[in-house]
């Protein structure tokens, strides 16, 4: 169900605890346990007959749906047709899309394609990440699901069918989301791939320990300021990816294929505790900008290969042919 789902069931049962609320009884609607089938869902038995269902966001089906006196409904986080699937939010974001919303639609044993019951929009800016805007539209989607079935028949009445040809959908987030490519990806792609993802995954790269490869989560970042000074002089001489920081630092600063860069306040070592920026440099650094995060694991003993720029590059062709320092956990 996730937050998405919480939110809105608390918005629901606190209408039902209320002496004006329109919800007589409520149960809880669960994920079956592994090795059952992953469409079917698992329902506390209740001593009341349940009269309707109500689906957040996930594409389960309801099972016994055509026993429940007012059918099922959904709340799905975009303003439908566009978006469906299971990642709406991320996508919107991704696609830096200027706004979305969240929907209330019939529900029909799968998916997002039943008729429109009511709609509301939410701004996007640069700034917008996944948890927030969940919360937002959780917030609006269990408020404006309350007052659809406080208004259930004349709702239904003049519900819109959805436009099949101005559908959009959604892919399954996977961890190919998260991972930094620094041969391509700019820092307002990272950041913005850290705003659509960050609180379900984290932003990652490689280090290397003379054979042994460690993932490194970037858990928090930001875009400085364009005017901030950069942490070293020898900046321009290293190859995206190089992480420089200076010992009072609140932040590592990190280039970018661009020539961008990202500041990163929190990371931690896959298997290690979180660190914010000086605690990284205190535990795993000793020379500014002798380190440099990969896209990707190096098989052992094969020397770690040079940074390659893109072709059309303004630096294709140069070398880097300094050595990561070792790092000691």
């Amino acid at each position: 169900m996730g937050n998405f789902g919480r939110d809105i069931l608390k918005i629901l049962r606190d209408d039902m605890r209320s002496d004006t609320g329109i919800i007589g009884s409520l149960d809880l609607v669960t994920f079956p346990k592994p090795k059952r089938d992953k469409n079917s869902v698992d329902v506390k038995k209740s001593s009341t007959p349940h009269d309707i269902a109500i689906v957040c966001m996930s594409p389960s089906s309801v099972p016994e749906l055509g026993q429940l006196r007012l059918g099922a409904l959904k709340v799905h986080p975009s303003l439908l047709p566009k978006y469906r699937g299971p990642t709406p939010i991320q996508t919107a974001i991704m696609d830096d899309a200027p706004s979305t919303g969240v929907s209330v639609i019939e529900f029909y044993h799968t998916g997002e394609h039943g008729n429109i019951l009511a709609q509301y929009p939410y701004a996007l800016d640069s700034q917008s990440t996944l948890m927030g805007v969940q919360a937002a539209l959780a917030l609006l989607g269990g408020n404006l699901l309350l007052k659809v079935l406080g208004n259930l028949e004349h709702v239904r009445k003049h519900s819109v069918r959805q436009d099949r040809a101005q559908a959009t959908y959604t892919e399954q987030a996977c961890i190919e989301n998260t991972r930094i490519v620094w041969e391509s990806m700019t820092a307002a792609e990272i950041y913005k791939r850290h705003r659509a993802y960050c609180g379900t995954a984290h932003m990652s790269a490689v280090w290397r320990r003379k054979h042994i490869m460690h993932t490194v989560l970037l858990l928090d970042m930001y875009l400085p300021d364009p005017d901030t000074p950069v942490l070293s002089e020898h900046y321009d001489d290293r190859p995206p990816g190089t992480v420089f920081f200076r010992r009072k630092s609140k932040y590592l600063e990190i280039p970018c294929i661009d020539g961008s860069r990202i500041h990163v306040t929190k990371l931690r070592v896959i298997g290690r505790t979180e660190k914010d920026a000086q605690g990284f440099v205190n535990g795993y650094l000793r020379v500014n900008g002798a380190l440099r995060m990969l896209t990707a694991p190096v098989k052992p003993k094969v020397p770690t290969p040079p940074f390659v720029y893109p072709p059309g590059h303004p630096k294709e062709g140069v070398v880097h042919t300094y050595v990561n320092q070792d790092f000691a956990f």
